[in-house]
C-alpha cells in the first residue's frame, strides 16, 4: 500500500470523479499485480474507494461510483474490540462484464477501514484469493482481492500480540 499514489490507474478513477463538482484527491492505494488497483480518494465532502481493473486497452473504472460522506476520523484507540475491529469500515465490489454483457464469474473486492494502535495486519480472503497487508502508522487498514462473484470474502485482523480478529460483515 503507498500513502502517496502515483499510479496510471489513478488517472482512470480521477476521470469517472471529474463530473462531480468537488476535488477529489487520492490517499492511498492497493495493486495487486497488473490487474487490478484500488484506490481510496478523498474530497471535503466525500470519501470513495475506485477499483480500476487492467484491460488490453488500458485502466478501466467502473461508471457508477458510490461513496460515503467524509466524517471526523474516529479517536484511534489503542487496543483491537473483539466486536468492532474496524471503525469507519467500507467495502466495495467491482464485477466486470464479460463479453456478452453478463457479469463476470469473478469481482474485486476491496476492504477500507482505521484499526487500533494495536493492529498489525489486515488480511481478506476469498476461496480462490487471499491478500494480507500491513496496517499504516496512522491506523489505515485496506486490501483488495479477487473473488467469485456473489462471495463475500473473509476479514480477519491480526494484532500485534498475535489474536486474531475477525471482521464481521
Amino acid at each position: 500500500m503507498d500513502s502517496v499514489p502515483s499510479h496510471p490507474a489513478v488517472a482512470a478513477a480521477l476521470a469517472v470523479l471529474a463530473t462531480l463538482a468537488d476535488d477529489f484527491r487520492p490517499l492511498a492505494l492497493v495493486e495487486r499485480g497488473d490487474a487490478a488497483v484500488a484506490i481510496l480518494l478523498e474530497s471535503r465532502d466525500f470519501r470513495v474507494v475506485v477499483i480500476v481493473e487492467h484491460r488490453p486497452a488500458g485502466w478501466t473504472a467502473p461508471a457508477m461510483i458510490t461513496g460515503t460522506p467524509r466524517r471526523p476520523a474516529p479517536a484511534r484507540q489503542f487496543r483491537t474490540l473483539e466486536h468492532r475491529p474496524l471503525l469507519r469500515m467500507s467495502r466495495k465490489r467491482f464485477t466486470p462484464t464479460n463479453g456478452g454483457g453478463a457479469p463476470a464469474s469473478t469481482s474485486w473486492f476491496a476492504v477500507l477501514g482505521n484499526a487500533a494502535a494495536d493492529a498489525a495486519t489486515l488480511t481478506l480472503a476469498s476461496s480462490i484469493d487471499t491478500h494480507t497487508t500491513s496496517v499504516t502508522a496512522s491506523g489505515l487498514a485496506f486490501a483488495l482481492v479477487r473473488t467469485p462473484t456473489r462471495e463475500q470474502p473473509r476479514i480477519h485482523l491480526r494484532t500485534l500480540d498475535g489474536r486474531l480478529i475477525p471482521v464481521e460483515q
